[in-house]
């Protein structure tokens, strides 16, 4: 049951899969907003 609700597109996702968006997502550089860079 697990593996088919993981499976399952999402229309919260833009109809990806939760893997693909996981995927999209630790594939992107991690660069959060809002935080200030100190010189």
């Amino acid at each position: 049951v697990a593996t088919e609700l993981n499976n399952r597109p999402r229309k919260t996702l833009s109809w990806k899969t939760p893997a693909e968006a996981l995927n999209k997502l630790l594939s992107e550089p991690f660069n959060p907003p809002g935080v200030a860079l100190t010189t």
